[in-house]
């Protein structure tokens, strides 16, 4: 009993300190450095489509399931399965497609990277010594 409750207490530290690593990140030339909370979250939705300067907002995803999940409780306001559902209704009315997801930080770091506009989330360890990319602060 005592090594389960050592266990629990082990993932509960785990997880909040992985969530506490996730960042926002965007092209380094992005003309922003910050956004609000609820820009962050209309740009998720889909609500949001450009950046002040006028450049298309692209929006990445993440496969690391403890990643994803992290920034779409705290930023977007969703669990993975209601990010995903509010997407497939989005591509099935021919509103949206779905964001594009990145196996890993390397790849999401490269593609944000590629594409001024683009917008998504890594592990904070991942941001240092990157480059073509840059921090986005969430208010």
């Amino acid at each position: 009993m005592r090594i389960l409750l050592i266990s629990a207490c082990f993932l509960i530290l785990c997880s909040q300190r992985l969530a506490a690593e996730v960042v926002a990140i965007v092209h380094a030339d992005s003309a922003d450095a910050s956004v609000s909370a609820s820009d962050i979250k209309n740009m998720y939705l889909g609500k949001k489509s450009s950046w002040t300067d006028g450049t298309k907002v692209t929006i990445y995803t993440h496969a690391d399931k403890t990643l994803n999940e992290t920034f779409l409780k705290n930023n977007v306001k969703k669990t993975p399965s209601q990010f995903k559902a509010f997407w497939k209704k989005q591509v099935f009315t021919g509103k949206g497609r779905m964001p594009d997801k990145h196996a890993d930080d390397a790849a999401m770091i490269k593609a944000i990277a590629a594409k001024k506009g683009a917008v998504g989330y890594v592990d904070k360890k991942s941001v240092e010594g990157a480059t073509g990319i840059k921090v986005l602060s969430i208010q």
